[in-house]
């Protein structure tokens, strides 16, 4: 597991070691007959988290700044399934003037009035808060005014000790669709000033595209 990265933000290149790969080469001829070296897959990889927004489907720690919905306690994350919370800090956030009378007692108002607008962060133990790991919904406790926090940060980690079966065909398909780009995927070609035209120009095509979509990273909040 590498250091903390922020959810839909690929931060470096990074090239997995044979351990970090998804499926050895040789798993990848046996499951669906594909045959592919280190690199290749590798370079499949890289492609498959540029379309999810994420640097790796492995369990990795994400820091998150969460807006919460007014008057609610809770949020998700942008990287599922969640693993664990590591961290967590709170505050409270003035929202519209009309709807503070609405959402908040008198008394938290006159005293936020007194201390400014801007709260400070205060910690939140991670034991207080429950997670659905499969879909990334977190519940947090009140603030020690007894309303809801405004935003959240939040550190966890997230990802799949084992790689869904889902995620390996597509990596299988992207490696097929990089080894036959150019030959099977080319619909037009000309020869005088070389042009060719391929029936998709990218490497993701729409069955990748169906089978990446648990794992896209599509938000922040």
């Amino acid at each position: 597991m590498e250091g903390i990265n922020h959810p839909g933000l690929i931060t470096d290149d990074y090239l997995h070691t044979e351990d970090e790969l998804y499926v050895t080469p040789g798993k990848l001829e046996e499951r669906y007959g594909i045959i592919a070296s280190q690199q290749q897959i590798n370079l499949a990889m890289v492609i498959l988290h540029d379309y999810c927004n994420r640097r790796t489907l492995w369990p990795s720690e994400f820091k998150q700044k969460i807006t919460l919905p007014r008057d609610r306690s809770t949020a998700v994350v942008s990287v599922r399934p969640i693993l664990k919370i590591i961290d967590a800090k709170g505050r409270y956030t003035r929202g519209r003037r009309d709807s503070q009378h609405r959402s908040y007692p008198t008394d938290y108002l006159s005293l936020a009035a007194i201390l400014g607008s801007a709260s400070t962060w205060q910690n939140i133990n991670s034991e207080d808060i429950d997670f659905y790991g499969p879909t990334g919904e977190i519940w947090l406790p009140n603030s020690i005014y007894l309303v809801p926090y405004g935003e959240i940060m939040i550190t966890y980690i997230a990802g799949y000790e084992d790689i869904p079966e889902k995620a390996i065909a597509a990596l299988a398909l992207i490696v097929n669709s990089v080894c036959t780009k150019g030959e099977g995927d080319l619909i037009a070609y000309t020869s005088g000033r070389v042009s060719r035209r391929f029936a998709t120009p990218s490497f993701i095509t729409h069955d990748i595209k169906r089978l990446l979509s648990p794992f896209v990273v599509r938000s922040l909040q």
